[in-house]
């Protein structure tokens, strides 16, 4: 398993530089205090539970809509093993594909010889933590998860407004300077993953294409260039193999002859209508979120706490990489079905054209309606903490919390600090101890809010 859940509803809060600006009214209650603690976070099958003040109200259902580690989920936090018997690579299958009680409506279908690829459980891939005991693996340039059983697959709750969504990530490319070009003045054969050059422009040979838009072509990683303007009509060499050949200057457009730019590849969707026509249409790719042009950092072969926060009732989207703010923008131009149905994920994994030798892990997906939540840290103050570990709650008033406890990547002989973000975006900046060799806490301090 692993940890951390984030919050704001409506906050104009910031919690550190410019968090949720937009987001509703500012609310002036006090920041959530925590005074206890019993229970321990290492206890097999135990909770915790933290005494305090501030904490708010999650209403009668507390538990979060899903907490999918892979293997294993919580939905409502009512554990599920359906997927805890399955083998290394098995595919997320559809209930039409004979799996009545998968967890995902829509994942991709497709196998191994083409474009797109089902999803799989993995087993044998590098996990976030020693006790992982199996995460999702999307291979290729299509590959994703979508439309959860938890919150109705394409049947979604009335008017709910708020989406929050956070998952761990961790890409074998980056998914920004990923390119594929016809063989052009081509001299000698690359060697597969050896580093190239073009002028002062590093990169790295990939392979050879077998399907989709870059099949026959030549699959680069150029450090660095989301466009074309510094590679057309250069030349790359090979620094182990000394090949050579000149990047196109054209653009292939997929008929194989030129080159194929990265593209726009979705890490999420948001949808309501499960035809994609009405409601809520907002999608999360490496180089945009929604009609905002910014790109996510991304550095390969680390994970990544990747943050998604949709207020529909203020027409408020804010994107969190790391803990820190992405974009936050306006979504007026996509409203909300009222009446109907909520913004739910209609897709989270990888999903594009080109990039047919990409690598995808993803593991601990939360999802939940609300932003309120229970964090665990290894850092003693909120501001600090680069990641966190969301947890299960299963019990909720203004001055008490049970959580089932979620380490996830925290060391669990290190420190570990407790954080509880209000539902208006507060916080205990300095987290609450939850080790016998931790310090004594330090006294309360509340959120100054400007």
């Amino acid at each position: 398993m692993k940890t951390s859940y984030r919050s704001s509803t409506t906050i104009g809060v910031m919690l550190f530089g410019s968090i949720f600006t937009s987001l509703v009214s500012v609310s002036l209650s006090a920041a959530p205090s925590v005074t206890k603690v019993s229970g321990s976070p290492v206890a097999l099958g135990g909770t915790v539970v933290l005494e305090g003040a501030g904490f708010g109200s999650r209403g009668a259902n507390v538990a979060p809509v899903l907490m999918d580690f892979g293997s294993e989920s919580y939905d409502s936090a009512k554990l599920n093993l359906h997927q805890s018997s399955f083998s290394d690579g098995q595919p997320i299958l559809r209930s039409s594909e004979g799996d009545v009680s998968s967890l995902w409506d829509k994942p991709s279908v497709g196998d191994s010889s083409g474009v797109p690829h089902a999803p799989v459980i993995s087993l044998s891939r590098t996990a976030r933590s020693e006790d992982d005991k199996g995460h999702y693996f999307f291979e290729g340039a299509n590959s994703f998860l979508g439309w959860p059983t938890a919150y109705g697959g394409s049947d979604t709750p009335t008017d709910n407004s708020r989406l929050y969504v956070a998952w761990h990530l961790k890409m074998k490319y980056d998914p920004r300077f990923y390119w594929a070009i016809s063989a052009q003045g081509k001299k000698g054969e690359f060697i597969s993953g050896e580093k190239v050059s073009v002028g002062d422009i590093k990169g790295t040979y990939i392979g050879k294409g077998t399907v989709g838009n870059g099949k026959g072509m030549h699959h680069f990683v150029f450090d660095g260039q989301k466009n074309a303007n510094a590679l057309t009509g250069n030349v790359i060499r090979g620094n182990s193999s000394s090949a050579q050949m000149t990047f196109p200057e054209n653009f292939a457009g997929g008929s194989g002859n030129g080159y194929e730019s990265p593209g726009a590849n979705k890490y999420l969707r948001v949808w309501e209508d499960p035809q994609g026509k009405d409601g809520v249409r907002i999608s999360w790719t490496q180089i945009q979120v929604h009609k905002n042009w910014v790109s996510a950092p991304i550095t390969p072969d680390k994970w990544h706490l990747m943050e998604f926060f949709l207020d529909t009732d203020e027409n408020d989207l804010s994107i969190y990489v790391d803990r820190k703010l992405l974009t936050n923008i306006s979504t007026s131009d996509t409203p909300a079905l009222k009446g109907a149905l909520s913004p739910t994920i209609a897709l989270i994994g990888f999903n594009g054209k080109l990039q047919e030798f990409q690598e995808t892990d993803i593991d601990d997906i939360y999802m939940d309606y609300r932003f309120s939540r229970v964090v665990l840290g290894a850092k003693s103050s909120f501001s600090e903490l680069e990641s966190y570990e969301l947890q299960i709650p299963i019990s909720w008033s203004n001055n008490k919390i049970e959580f089932i406890p979620n380490l996830g990547a925290l060391n669990p002989k290190g420190e570990i600090f407790a954080y509880v973000i209000s539902g208006d975006g507060q916080v205990n900046e300095q987290g609450f101890p939850l080790c016998a060799s931790c310090n004594s806490p330090p006294s309360a301090i509340q959120l100054k809010i400007e």
